[in-house]
């Protein structure tokens, strides 16, 4: 009969990693091979795809879990037609926009499905065959969707190439003035 797995072994996931680990003062952290924790129980994730969040994100979401707003649901609740909804979506593209220094002539689209999904479906819907489209490949997913434009009879222009570990300087992008799109991905 299996044991339950208590809430350091759920995290170090295994009983062999939990043996070892200690809570220690509230700052302190613990260290046991590759899973590194703070003391109240958090794992320093750092990962490709989800990672660690500061705690005060954490915290303000679990607000808005109940209540987002004062609008008395939740983000999960409420329709994706409601006024409340849209002000997100406009928020969410304006910090966008501005982190990333997106000029107003580009559209921002928030899509769902995973990532391998979007490598042929924006292709498929927003190009025609012998369409221009740019791509900053830096690291395997963005590569991935660069090889997948080009299985469509487009010219996927590489934009810049980087190491794997960081964006190409913005200064070295060789973008096309015709370019139907620019992919970026920037959780590699």
């Amino acid at each position: 009969m299996h044991q339950p797995l208590t809430r350091h072994q759920a995290v170090a996931h295994t009983p062999a990693f939990a043996s070892s680990i200690t809570r220690l003062g509230a700052h302190r952290i613990v260290q046991h091979r590759h899973v590194k924790m703070a003391a109240h129980g958090r794992v320093f994730n750092f990962s490709a795809g989800p990672a660690m969040l500061p705690l005060e994100v954490l915290e303000q979401t679990q607000r808005d879990t109940l209540n987002f707003n004062g609008s008395g649901m939740s983000v999960m609740e409420m329709s994706h037609r409601s006024k409340a909804f849209e002000g997100i979506t406009k928020q969410a593209e304006a910090d966008l926009r501005t982190l990333l220094s997106i000029p107003d002539n580009y559209k921002v689209l928030f899509v769902q499905g995973g990532a391998s999904t979007q490598f042929a479906a924006i292709p498929l819907n927003f190009t025609q065959e012998g369409d221009t489209v740019d791509y900053i490949v830096t690291g395997a997913w963005s590569k991935k969707a660069y090889e997948e434009a080009a299985k469509f009879g487009l010219n996927a222009n590489l934009v810049a190439k980087g190491d794997n570990k960081s964006v190409p300087a913005r200064d070295s992008w060789k973008l096309s003035p015709e370019a139907k799109y620019v992919h970026y991905c920037d959780n590699e």
